[in-house]
């Protein structure tokens, strides 16, 4: 009678035979601090001001230490993994401490030594690793939790919250914006509580702002969204009597957050109505316009010793600005405009976003400033004319003084940009001739050559014993063999692959593939139609192939036998 194979089971619901001394064996549950090993994982100090030669020295000590123990933890089988994580709680305290004190892009003045920065980016980049193997609940077919219970799991045990998934789109946003969107969707969508915990976040991020507000010398008007402006004492002399380096924190504080904003927004745009329902825009705008202009007043007044630290504050201003302005358009867009759009054929829907749109807009008229800034970044009147467009009762007199008033705002604030024009119902000869790429150009048909189909150069020897390892970071249990086929079919992106394999989306080619293929064991790769190598200019045709006026074919043409004009 053949052996029936053992169906094979979630994390949560399987257990695993272990042999005990006396030759006998018992079932473990597959996540149980059974399997916990004893590893004392170190945190993540914050950096500190000053490295001399002891203190580079014991943060060598330190990463090296961090980076090993990393490599450890991704190297463990699937319920090893999963029951380091719930039960280590040194371990949360390690990734936990990195996410809250690892160097910023954006902060210049806390970097780390360039001896310490090839430890810092692999210590990056395992980290990332760690918390994206923790946002996928199926890991292959033998590693995987159900959706419900991994949604439990990682919510009970603290393994994300919203402001670690902030943290992580600051961190990770700019180089891993594909995988770290999989990852955020992903946790939103398998546990809902934490959108309930974002919208208590967001009250915490504005009455920050008006903590700020108030240390600046400014206070809450009970008539408005934002901080009033002191009188009594003037807020020159309250900003001003303070050290310079309460000054840059707070300057520093509020570009960290703005940052932080847009990057979190930019991976998860839903999260934007959390916010903009809470009047999010309207109080921030409020909030600029008041203390960035009192904030850049006082780092031109200050007395410094070093010029260069004024040119970094004002910068640091400018960024917050600006990334503040890109949160607020972010927001109305993706919560008035779009839904605007796209409830065709719904008027009331349309109308009640429409609505929306306008009162946003009105409300933050008077704040030129930081109108002026949101200009700056995007075409406030192709908004206007998309509202326009989304229906026929809307009031243009309202549309036209919104108008008005971003003008108003850009001669005041701004250089950059020219005022618009009076705003009008766009017309369809108007939109079919308003052609964004010109599809003729060299230029355009050399930079779209890669959607023809044409691979990138294959990889060998170091190079790609580098990306099979990076996969194999993740992804321990796939054969060598088996990936270098898949990185050359994925023409070497390590991102697309690897979220490829986490989603079971493989091309039918390599998912009939054995995963534990060595490399010293390969099929045939999977062939795939390829581009010809020569670039586009010399295979396309054109009227003159062959004859007296074809210069790709010719060493040269006549050019007396060539007419400019009319005969």
């Amino acid at each position: 009678m053949p052996v029936q194979k053992e169906e094979v089971r979630p994390l949560n619901d399987r257990f695993i035979h272990v042999s005990v001394p006396n030759g006998g064996n018992v079932k473990r549950p597959a996540l149980d601090s059974y399997w916990v090993e004893t590893v004392h994982f170190l945190n993540i100090p914050p950096l500190p001001i000053e490295w001399d030669e002891a203190t580079v020295a014991e943060w060598q000590e330190r990463l090296a230490y961090v980076e090993e123990d990393l490599k450890w933890l991704l190297k463990l089988p699937h319920h090893k993994f999963w029951s380091q994580n719930v039960y280590d709680t040194s371990l949360q305290k390690c990734l936990d401490s990195y996410l809250k004190n690892a160097p910023r892009y954006h902060d210049g003045e806390h970097q780390m030594p360039p001896s310490l920065l090839g430890k810092q980016k692999s210590i990056h980049r395992l980290v990332f690793l760690a918390f994206l193997r923790l946002s996928t609940h199926k890991e292959s077919k033998e590693g995987f939790i159900n959706p419900s219970s991994f949604g439990d799991l990682i919510y009970d045990n603290y393994i994300f919250d919203a402001v670690k998934l902030i943290e992580l789109s600051v961190l990770y946003g700019g180089g891993n914006a594909e995988l770290l969107k999989k990852m955020v969707e992903n946790v939103f969508k398998n546990q809902p509580n934490y959108l309930s915990d974002l919208k208590q976040v967001v009250p915490t991020i504005l009455e920050a702002f008006v903590t700020i507000s108030k240390k600046c010398g400014l206070k809450q008007d009970s008539h408005s969204e934002g901080p009033a402006e002191l009188t009594e004492p003037r807020w020159e002399c309250t900003l001003l009597m303070k050290p310079i380096g309460e000054i840059q924190d707070i300057i520093f504080y509020v570009m960290d957050s703005a940052l932080s904003i847009q990057s979190f927004l930019e991976i998860y745009p839903e999260a934007c109505h959390i916010f903009f329902d809470q009047g999010f825009v309207v109080k921030v705008s409020n909030f600029c316009e008041i203390l960035l202009p009192h904030l850049a007043r006082t780092v031109q007044d200050v007395q410094l010793d070093d010029e260069r630290l004024r040119g970094d504050l004002r910068n640091k201003l400018i960024i917050a600005k600006v990334s503040l302005a890109k949160v607020c358009h972010l927001m109305i867009k993706t919560c008035c405009i779009q839904p605007a759009l796209e409830c065709s054929g719904r008027e009331d829907e349309v109308i009640r976003h429409v609505e929306r749109y306008l009162d946003t807009m009105s409300s933050i008229l008077s704040d030129k400033m930081f109108l002026a800034a949101m200009a700056e970044q995007y075409s406030i009147q192709e908004d206007l004319e998309l509202v326009l467009q989304s229906s026929t009762q809307v009031d243009e007199a309202r549309t036209q003084f919104i108008l008005d008033g971003v003008n108003s705002a850009i001669e005041m604030y701004s250089q950059k940009i020219p005022p618009m024009t009076p705003t009008v119902r766009q017309s369809e000869e108007s939109a079919a001739t308003n052609f964004t790429d010109d599809y003729q150009t060299d230029a355009y048909v050399e930079d779209h050559a890669s959607a023809m189909g044409a691979s990138a150069p294959r990889k060998t020897g170091v190079e790609l014993e580098s990306l099979i390892t990076e996969v194999k970071d993740l992804l321990p249990g796939l054969g060598d063999g088996f990936l270098e086929i898949c990185l050359e079919e994925y023409n070497y992106d390590t991102a697309k692959l690897i979220n490829d394999i986490l989603e079971g989306n493989l091309p039918p080619g390599l998912q009939e593939l054995d995963r534990n293929i060595p490399r010293d064991a390969q099929p045939e790769p999977v062939h795939r139609a390829v581009a010809d190598e020569s670039d586009l200019l010399t295979s396309r045709g054109n009227v003159y192939d062959g004859d007296e006026f074809d210069i790709f074919a010719g060493q040269s043409v006549d050019t007396s036998k060539i007419h400019k004009g009319r005969r």
